[in-house]
């Protein structure tokens, strides 16, 4: 560039004249360079944020895209620093709990891959902290209120978790700051705000029950049909039929029977109405779908939950509790209780 010729004449005089127009130039940059990051702070350590979202927070039936799950109460940190700055310099949030932003929006921060995400509101609601280096700072102190949003991004995996501690570094990037002025070209990308959380477990909305009670009918039965204490004729298949919205597919159900008028000693066997006109000698057990005995109290498990309908698979049979069964009614009462994962 300085030996090429740009009129006539000498090609050393036109060298000559290129040195002595650049010189300044590059004087000028050498001064105006560092001053464009000078930050500095006063602060022994950096301030934090400390947010308490709920223990559980349950998915809605629907779950569009960019749906807010839970937003904060502004929370005021706890010994926020002060920026003495003299022009700009890169600042902005590290995520700690998954990758920093890709895509078109870089105030939302990953939680992993659970199709969840968190923002950031500061100083207030209408702005939001970008990914560090695209945060602009300026002189003062930070302590104004933050807001912390939890956001659906993706599909949510039922029983995701936002785990406990250190969600985010706010970096600035400081230079060796001294009696109130920069000393030196050195700069370090440090943490001016770190953000806490309690964890978070995503859990899945209930399935709705399409029959309640459910009603299962026994075929009749000849007393000659039982054979002695513990024979079961009379398997009968039925269904807990549900509807379960999308938000809770892949959700492991569990089903779990209980009974007032457990048959002690037998596993699954309820006991007949007492009273005239009822048979006895004779209950009704329960099993699951692949025909096993289902204990009383105990969870067990009714596969993954799919959308739209859904059947909890079952069968009851009778059982002869006693040496006689004598003639009569079959009344049996257990109640259930679902659970998600």
């Amino acid at each position: 560039m300085i030996t090429t010729a740009v009129g006539p004449g000498p090609k050393n005089h036109i060298v000559l004249a290129r040195l002595s127009f650049l010189l300044p130039g590059l004087a000028l940059l050498a001064m105006a360079g560092p001053a464009s990051a000078d930050c500095g702070a006063y602060f022994a350590q950096p301030g934090s944020f400390d947010f308490a979202p709920p223990a559980v927070i349950t998915l809605p039936n629907s779950l569009p895209v960019g749906t807010v799950l839970w937003t904060s109460q502004p929370v005021v940190p706890a010994n926020p620093p002060t920026l003495i700055c003299f022009g700009s310099t890169d600042s902005g949030v590290q995520n700690n709990v998954g990758s920093n932003p890709v895509a078109n929006d870089d105030t939302l921060f990953p939680i992993g891959n659970t199709g969840l995400s968190y923002r950031l509101l500061y100083p207030d609601a209408s702005n939001s902290l970008h990914a560090y280096p695209n945060q602009p700072v300026v002189s003062g102190p930070l302590g104004a209120a933050a807001v912390l949003q939890l956001v659906a991004t993706g599909s949510i995996v039922p029983g995701s978790v936002l785990p406990g501690g250190q969600l985010a570094q706010w970096l600035v990037e400081l230079c060796n700051f001294h009696n109130g002025a920069c000393r030196g070209n050195k700069f370090t990308s440090s943490p001016v705000e770190i953000f806490n959380t309690s964890a978070v477990t995503f859990v899945p909305p209930a399935c709705s029950i399409i029959t309640e009670p459910t009603v299962v009918t026994l075929p009749t039965v000849y007393a000659s049909d039982f054979t002695g204490t513990g024979s079961t004729p009379g398997q009968t298949p039925f269904n807990v039929h549900l509807n379960c919205p999308s938000t809770a597919t892949g959700a492991d159900l569990a089903i779990t029977l209980a009974t007032a008028n457990p048959v002690a000693g037998s596993t699954g066997v309820i006991a007949n109405t007492a009273g005239g006109g009822y048979a006895q000698n004779v209950g009704v057990q329960v099993l699951d779908g692949n025909g096993n005995p289902v204990p009383f109290d105990s969870a067990i498990s009714a596969g993954p939950v799919t959308a739209g309908n859904f059947n909890v698979q079952l069968n009851a049979r009778y059982y002869q509790t006693g040496a006689t069964v004598t003639a009569g009614q079959v009344k049996a009462t257990a109640t259930y209780t679902l659970t998600y994962q």
